[in-house]
């Protein structure tokens, strides 16, 4: 053998006993300071079970025969592999996460509009119209042309929505173009608030529109526009044919009309007894100028007649007579804030004063709400 194999030898010898010392000695150290596997496993909460960072004993590679090379065992079959990555500085800290509650379903078209109904009827609650709009709305957005109209009308007045006119105005627009007279009624109402003069005639226009249509709301108001212009005719047929159609308020109005006309009969048959000098209807119509009921009030006119009465010998003029003079005026004139006082004065008669009589005017007029007979419509 030469010397420098020998040397080689030497020198492969000596590395070959380093790195077995070295290994034994790591393998002594780590087996002391590393639990069992029954340790290990037991420790981790997570059950992953963490294997010795180094096995007890190190076995030679049998696929590498270089001298020295040795692998350490693999871990039973079936075990879970150590987490090898570092936590986080946050991790394990944070709660966990409520699970998030499923979305509420959108409520349907139908309820939703009946909801917005019921909430705007609610005439006592101040936060009707925030809810009905948002219902109705809701509505609206699912094709209900109810909701439509009805949360048009509300954006237009500015009820529980923000007021928009020109968008309440496009919305009916549309809806009325789709056969709903309805809505070009509650159209006439949102520019009959305007102060502009031509907004005024157009709402004019569209109700006329809508009551010659059929709708019993805008019949309705053609008939009190035409009885306060003085034109009862106009106003009867208009009044009847809403009631025709189901409207509340013409019913009503119809009825006034009635009224006002028996009221009229009465105050002419009363004017016929008191020329003749009857006591009775003196003092019967002298109560009317001054109530103002079946004539407008006219205290000249009731303190006439109630001297006429009293000089008939009518007891509860003399008395009425006596309470009007105990309060005159600087200059004789009759007092009217005593008059109005007295208007309703107990004469102690025992009855004998006049029953209130209708006005010749009768009830002032009444529109049907803007909505009512929405529910009756189809929704689409």
């Amino acid at each position: 053998m030469t010397q420098s194999r020998m040397v080689t030898r030497a020198v492969t010898l000596v590395l070959m006993s380093l790195v077995s010392s070295t290994a034994t000695s790591q393998v002594v150290e780590d087996a002391e300071a590393t639990p069992s596997e029954a340790e290990s496993a037991a420790a981790a909460p997570d059950g992953n079970i963490r294997w010795p960072a180094q096995p007890t004993s190190p076995v030679p590679d049998p696929q590498d025969p270089t001298p020295g090379n040795i692998r350490w065992p693999d871990p039973p079959p079936g075990a879970k592999t150590p987490d090898a990555r570092l936590p986080s500085a946050t991790e394990g800290t944070t709660a966990p996460t409520a699970p998030t509650a499923p979305a509420t379903a959108p409520v349907a078209a139908a309820d939703a509009f009946s909801q917005g109904l019921a909430a705007y009827m609610r005439k006592a609650d101040p936060r009707r119209f925030d809810e009905a709009a948002a219902l109705f709305l809701s509505a609206a957005l699912q094709g209900d042309r109810r909701a439509s109209m009805a949360y048009g009308y509300l954006q237009g007045m500015g009820l529980g929505a923000e007021r928009d006119r020109a968008a309440a105005r496009t919305r009916l627009a549309a809806d009325a173009a789709a056969g709903w007279p309805r809505a070009a009624y509650l159209q006439s109402l949102i520019d009959g608030e305007s102060r502009d003069a031509a907004s005024r005639e157009r709402a004019g226009s569209l109700r006329e529109s809508a009551a010659s249509r059929g709708d019993a709301a805008a019949q309705n108001a053609m008939g009190v526009h035409y009885q306060l212009a003085g034109d009862r005719a106009t106003a009867e047929m208009w009044f009847r044919r809403a009631a025709d159609n189901g409207s509340p308020s013409a019913r009503s109005n119809l009825a006034n009309l009635t009224r006002s006309d028996n009221a009229k009969q009465a105050g002419t048959t009363m004017r016929k007894a008191a020329g003749s000098g009857d006591a009775n209807a003196l003092f019967a119509l002298a109560r009317r100028f001054h109530r103002g009921e079946g004539e407008s009030a006219d205290y000249g006119q009731a303190l006439r007649y109630y001297r006429a009465a009293a000089a008939k010998g009518h007891a509860s003029a003399r008395r009425m007579l006596g309470l009007i003079q105990s309060r005159l005026g600087p200059e004789g004139e009759v007092d009217p804030v005593w008059m109005r006082q007295l208007a309703n004065a107990d004469l102690g008669d025992g009855g004998n004063l006049s029953a209130p009589a209708p006005s010749i005017h009768g009830a002032a007029p009444t529109l049907d709400d803007p909505l009512a007979g929405l529910a009756a419509l189809p929704a689409r």
